[in-house]
């Protein structure tokens, strides 16, 4: 049974989503600001240390990993182990000696290739779909939700309201509640946060569209559509990885802007 769920993903982002909506003396802000500074020694913890350490009593830990997903705290250690991957994924993506001229480059090909696969079609389909549907709502874990946000407000611009469900977001309840006339984007770059959730989103009742690159066909077949990013870069990957390059930082940014543009060529005339 997989250990991920649709706001189970990603410990890091998830302790730092609590540590930037809480006041500091908050329980909670304590307790994810204390995890945040022992996540190297995560293993070695235990639920009384970390109860002692922060001054609160062990429910109020339990309390605070049931919160985040988990169902203990033993579980919620399980889930850290993936962190020493994902920092290796942050070494990586830096680590280049012209790193300016690096970046720039592939950016320009990322740029072009996005371009390419998505094409004025598949945008205008999109745009449509967005505009026609009672209640849309665009999912993405949390690291990648800036991008979603910035989306989100300039469709407001509109009047069309869409909702944003992360891996951070308290409930996921009024999915069930989705039918026909509405409409779900799961945007994920790599692939990993669609993977976490697809079984999950297996019972959702509405329309679902995948934003992504991966084209494993174990993603594809839960989904009425499949926008893929590039045509140039495509990986096939049925397990989550850690991965970090130019399209996991900014291909969701380009690509909604240019869906927006789509958007505004097609409604303007709504603006006034």
């Amino acid at each position: 049974m997989s250990s991920h769920s649709i706001v189970k993903f990603n410990i890091m982002t998830s302790l730092l989503t609590v540590v930037n909506r809480n006041d500091t003396r908050s329980t909670d802000y304590v307790i994810a600001e204390y995890l945040l500074r022992h996540l190297r020694d995560l293993g070695k913890l235990s639920i009384y240390k970390v109860a002692d350490d922060c001054f609160v009593s062990r429910s109020s830990v339990q309390r605070f990993i049931k919160a985040l997903g988990y169902d203990s705290f033993t579980e919620f250690k399980d889930g850290a182990r993936e962190l020493e991957v994902h920092k290796k994924a942050f070494i990586d993506y830096t680590d280049h000696p012209d790193y300016a001229a690096y970046l720039e480059e592939q950016l320009n090909h990322m740029a072009r290739s996005i371009s390419q696969a998505a094409s004025q079609q598949k945008l205008t389909m999109l745009a449509r779909k967005i505009h026609d549907s009672q209640t849309v709502v665009m999912m993405a874990s949390e690291s990648s939700a800036g991008p979603l946000n910035t989306f989100q407000e300039s469709l407001a611009v509109f009047g069309k309201v869409i909702r944003i469900l992360t891996s951070s977001s308290s409930s996921v309840q009024f999915l069930e509640d989705l039918g026909d006339k509405d409409l779900v984007i799961n945007c994920s770059v790599s692939g990993n946060y669609a993977l976490a959730i697809n079984d999950d989103i297996q019972k959702i009742h509405c329309e679902k569209i995948l934003v992504t690159l991966n084209r494993t066909v174990l993603l594809a077949n839960n989904y009425d559509c499949v926008f893929y990013l590039s045509s140039e870069v495509t990986p096939s990957v049925r397990n989550i990885s850690a991965s970090r390059n130019v399209y996991t930082r900014y291909s969701l940014t380009f690509f909604l802007d240019l869906l927006y543009h789509t958007y505004y060529s097609m409604y303007a005339t709504e603006l006034s």
